[in-house]
């Protein structure tokens, strides 16, 4: 916070955080180093949680949102909607939408293929039952177990789906 008003990227109705007060604290290279730090930081975080290497929509919400420029690196496009500094929700910049299906198969009646793809398609139906867009779920995660406990080669796979929020 005390980096944000001191670059004067933000502005808080408090007046114990004054930006005059900030900038006689902090020497200014100082802010200006640890700022580009941070922008880094939040650059690298949303190329980990981007499903693919384009680039995407950024959403930012939340009281810090004002702080960060209108250009990310890796962003197609920066949004901050109106009341943006009232959401406190972490997750809602990422808007990722998903569904788990678990679902035991016998290896000796469905081919390992055709189980995998009844339960992907599952997954994708359900993820977009949930709120995903239809044209971005993919499959995330593919996992096969063993049940040497049943007869039959039985095998229960997990599958996830995920997609973006269809807004």
């Amino acid at each position: 916070t005390d980096i944000a008003l001191a670059k004067g990227v933000m502005f808080i109705d408090d007046p114990r955080c004054n930006p005059e007060l900030a900038r006689s604290k902090i020497p200014s290279w100082l802010v200006e180093k640890a700022y580009a730090k941070m922008v880094e930081m939040l650059e690298d975080a949303l190329d980990r949680i981007k499903l693919r290497p384009e680039p995407e929509t950024v959403i930012l919400v939340g009281g810090g949102s004002a702080m960060w420029p209108k250009v990310l690196r890796g962003a197609k496009e920066v949004i901050r909607p109106e009341h943006a500094q009232y959401a406190n929700a972490i997750g809602a910049a990422t808007a990722l939408v998903g569904a788990v299906v678990e679902k035991a198969y016998s290896y000796e009646q469905v081919s390992r293929e055709k189980a995998i793809q009844d339960a992907s398609e599952e997954a994708k139906k359900r993820a977009i039952e949930a709120g995903a867009d239809p044209a971005t779920v993919e499959i995330a995660e593919v996992e096969e177990i063993a049940m040497p406990y049943l007869p039959g080669n039985a095998v229960k796979v997990r599958v996830k789906a995920v997609g973006k929020l269809r807004l």
